[in-house]
């Protein structure tokens, strides 16, 4: 699934959609505009295991029902990244997945130590070995093997490989799905009354910028892309065409492609106003702009929300941001990224000082929603029993556990998306 097949399925008569999957890497995924506005619309839409999950914890209060425990645990708030169900896919092969997610191997873990076939030093340490892998060359074996848990026999081996709750998750929703169309006329509830397509979001809206020009907005579009790593969506379609990168020798062409792309950067960055104007004519291209600027916009808004009510960011949260801002910069740790800044520049190129304002940002936006839930909680606890009506859409306390137990490095993605 990619961005804009619910529109089509939707303009073509479709009722009730479940959504599992989607891919995000190579294509734009299905974004959370697209899933309310074909509920808005009449649909049904149902979410589970994977990009299904995620949205399903997005867009619940629109009427988007999400199925099984990943759902639970993403709207609970005890995951939160996009990177907890993201696998690499064999794309020759029907996208089957050749890596394993780490929402997987959560799972894997828990039930490895509730049978006593793992301790729980192993386990924190399966965990945190899995969360600092690239996603596409997560294995199992890989795991175990710098993890340095022993496995001579291959028993547990065996046992995590068959642990897979995105897998159960799915077979749940799509289970659900066929006992809704078994005993409920799906098309008659929730078909199309009208045959007007949809109108693709950000093309038209309104306060696009929120309440700034677009002029003030490009350079700090900028800095917030190449500060938070979001710029490696972008970059090769970007550049592609650029002279620097004409003529490249086909030996050691990779390494060679990045040496070239640092010395372009550094040459660019921090100011360059034909830059800026490309940067936001691609991603209006692309029709990602106004999300980009969104996310922009709503960690800001939340970090200016967080100083104003004088909240303390806690260390860990800014370490957590600043081991993810890593990975998103192709660093894979802090440390690694600092050892990488010369003279104020990541790699030579991009600035440091954009790197750790936008950290910052993201750790006091992370405060401010840890402040705010917090004091729903609160309210809650004092009004017992408010929240049982709902038991599809809770967490029960003992799973709670079992995933916050593994969950040192709360590997949470950049800003919504």
């Amino acid at each position: 699934m990619v961005r804009g097949d619910l529109y089509r399925d939707r303009e073509l008569g479709g009722a009730l959609f479940v959504i599992i999957d989607g891919v995000f890497s190579h294509e734009l995924a299905v974004s959370p505009r697209e899933v309310i506005d074909i509920v808005r619309d009449g649909a049904l839409v149902l979410g589970a295991s994977s990009m299904g999950a995620l949205r399903a914890a997005e867009c619940w209060p629109v009427g988007v029902r999400g199925i099984g425990l990943v759902y639970r645990a993403f709207r609970m708030g005890v995951l939160s990244s996009d990177g907890e169900v993201a696998v690499g896919t064999d794309q020759d092969n029907d996208y089957r997945a050749v890596s394993v997610a780490l929402v997987n191997v959560r799972y894997a873990v828990s039930h490895g130590i509730r049978r006593q076939i793992l301790d729980r030093t192993s386990g924190r340490r399966l965990v945190d070995v899995a969360s600092r892998m690239f996603y596409p060359e997560r294995q199992w074996r890989a795991v175990l093997r710098e993890a340095r848990v022993a496995d001579e026999s291959g028993e547990l081996l065996r046992f995590l490989s068959a642990q897979d709750i995105k897998r159960q998750d799915a077979i749940q929703a799509l289970q659900h799905a066929g006992e809704l169309l078994r005993l409920e006329n799906v098309a008659a509830k929730h078909g199309r009354a009208h045959s007007e397509p949809f109108v693709r979001p950000n093309r038209t809206i309104s306060e696009p910028f929120f309440g700034s020009s677009a002029e003030g907005l490009r350079d700090e579009l900028v800095e917030w892309l190449f500060g938070t790593g979001r710029y490696r969506r972008y970059i090769w379609t970007l550049l592609a065409g650029h002279a620097d990168f004409q003529g490249m020798p086909q030996t050691n062409r990779a390494e060679r492609l990045r040496e070239v792309l640092c010395d372009v950067l550094a040459r660019t960055l921090p100011h360059d106003a034909t830059f800026a104007n490309m940067v936001w004519e691609e991603l209006e291209f692309l029709g990602e702009l106004h999300a980009e600027i969104a996310r922009m916009y709503a960690a800001k808004r939340l970090a200016q929300d967080a100083k104003r009510m004088s909240l303390h960011i806690d260390p860990r949260i800014l370490q957590r941001v600043r081991e993810e801002m890593s990975i998103a910069h192709g660093a894979y740790q802090w440390s690694l990224l600092l050892e990488n800044v010369v003279d104020g520049r990541f790699c030579g190129a991009i600035p440091f000082a954009w790197i750790d304002r936008s950290c910052h940002a993201i750790a006091s936006a992370r405060a401010f929603v840890e402040h705010m839930s917090s004091a729903r909680s609160a309210k809650g606890a004092a009004s017992k029993g408010a929240n049982e009506s709902a038991p599809s859409r809770q967490l029960r306390s003992s799973e709670r556990h079992e995933w916050h137990i593994f969950d040192d490095s709360e590997s949470s993605g950049l800003p919504p998306g």
